[in-house]
């Protein structure tokens, strides 16, 4: 499957980001046990699936735009929007889920100064499933504004 993966200034950025998601659920409830019970972890590795793209070399992204992170029952993800070719599709990318695939109880959560994320320079790879927990990128080119 064809990803995109972001700089690494994006990437930490978006660490960063999980974090502090995080810290805000902690906080939102009102007992440890209730926080735990959730069973929340960050999702990585931070690469966006492309689905609607079939190969690396044909590949010509002129765009990509993250939006704002959203609470969907047992996971928190933004939606990426790619533009290429003259179009525009959608993908996501799951920032937090939870493990116990329970309903994550929103909280506020204030990204405006970091939302829209336009990704400027990334890398477009293929993504490989090594075995159930494990994936790697096999071949991958390196994009600076669109190519």
């Amino acid at each position: 499957m064809l990803v995109l993966i972001p700089h690494p200034t994006e990437i930490l950025k978006l660490r960063k980001i999980q974090s502090q998601i995080l810290k805000s659920i902690a906080a939102g409830c009102k007992k440890r046990e209730n926080y735990e019970a959730l069973g929340l972890y960050t999702s990585l590795p931070l690469w966006i699936p492309l689905p609607f793209l079939d190969s690396l070399k044909n590949a010509k992204i002129e765009k990509a735009m993250m939006t704002e992170p959203t609470f969907f029952n047992d996971r928190i993800c933004s939606k990426v929007k790619v533009f290429y070719d003259g179009k525009d599709e959608e993908s996501e990318l799951i920032l937090v889920k939870s493990l116990k695939e329970k309903k994550i109880p929103e909280v506020p959560l204030d990204f405006s100064k970091d939302f829209p994320m336009e990704f400027r320079i990334f890398r477009l790879g293929i993504a490989e499933k090594l075995s159930e927990n494990a994936e790697a990128i096999s071949e991958s080119i390196w994009v600076k504004n669109g190519r």
